[in-house]
């Protein structure tokens, strides 16, 4: 028994990245489909947490096809939090940068409770360590540095209460959020 398994709770198991990690992708330039339209997983769009919708001739560069379900680790400077998983937006053909690390749905394991665990302030530090380049968008992680990295499995319907009270404590997280902003809006006009 590993140190990590010993510290799980009854019924959990533990497997790595890299057993659970399959890439279905397949290469795609875009260009080559200049009036098709794609549901587009770029570095850039992460932050607003909606895929682009393009024609192929808007798309500069290759990409790789996604499924719904895939969970997408950014390999650019890896201190900064992009994990993203894949939801069915539109009707289009999902593809994706390259510059992600696609896990494609595998059974047992639920997408939002390894996009969370990817999000961990340890799995991130390990990313940040395990870089190559010179610093910035430079400094990339490759998917060989984390094939060997533990994921702790909790039984499947387990996986989905995580994910459902992780859910509920953001949710109340920005609620919060939103009503210090109101309070401190009103606060000013009271000086005011």
């Amino acid at each position: 028994m590993t140190e990590i398994q010993s510290r799980l709770p009854a019924g959990w198991t533990t497997s790595t990245l890299g057993k659970i990690r399959q890439d279905r992708s397949r290469g795609i330039d875009p260009k080559k489909h200049p009036e098709e339209r794609f549901e587009l997983y770029s570095v850039p769009s992460f932050q607003l947490r909606t895929p682009e919708i393009l024609f192929g001739r808007e798309i500069g560069s290759n990409k790789r096809t996604v499924e719904i379900g895939t969970v997408l680790l950014c390999k650019i400077n890896p201190r900064i939090n992009r994990v993203w998983v894949v939801a069915g937006h539109s009707s289009y053909p999902k593809i994706a940068s390259t510059e992600w690390i696609p896990f494609f749905a595998v059974e047992g394991v639920v997408p939002q409770y390894l996009c969370y665990y990817l999000s961990t302030n340890a799995v991130r530090a390990y990313l940040a360590a395990h870089v190559s380049g010179v610093g910035g968008s430079l400094m990339r992680v490759n998917a060989s540095a984390i094939k060997n990295y533990p994921l702790p499995l909790a039984p499947f319907n387990e996986q989905h209460r995580i994910v459902t009270k992780i859910e509920e404590l953001i949710g109340a997280l920005e609620s919060g959020s939103n009503s210090l902003q109101a309070a401190k809006a009103r606060l000013r006009q009271y000086r005011q």
